[in-house]
């Protein structure tokens, strides 16, 4: 799948519009229309902070995996990590 496919299925899944992809990327809505039809590429600005909006990792917006993974999953919270710790303990 082309990551563009994918930020188009990731938009409509959680029932954005373009123009609020295109406000959080800073960028015009016909931007992001570009990108879904293919006609040119984001940044990787703008793809870090689509992995943060939508908390998946950049590896299933690119298309490398279809497993979504959560940012969370990636980097646990160290306060999180420490009182889990000390709660096994």
């Amino acid at each position: 799948m082309d990551y563009r496919d994918r930020l188009r299925e990731l938009r409509l899944q959680n029932k954005k519009g373009q123009k609020e992809i295109a406000r959080l990327c800073d960028v015009s809505d016909a931007t992001v229309g570009h990108w879904e039809k293919k006609r040119r590429h984001m940044t990787i600005g703008c793809l870090i902070k689509l992995c943060k909006y939508y908390n998946t990792s950049a590896d299933f917006i690119l298309g490398f995996t279809d497993i979504p993974i959560q940012l969370t999953d990636l980097h646990p919270d160290p306060a999180q990590e420490t009182s889990r710790r000390e709660k096994s303990s």
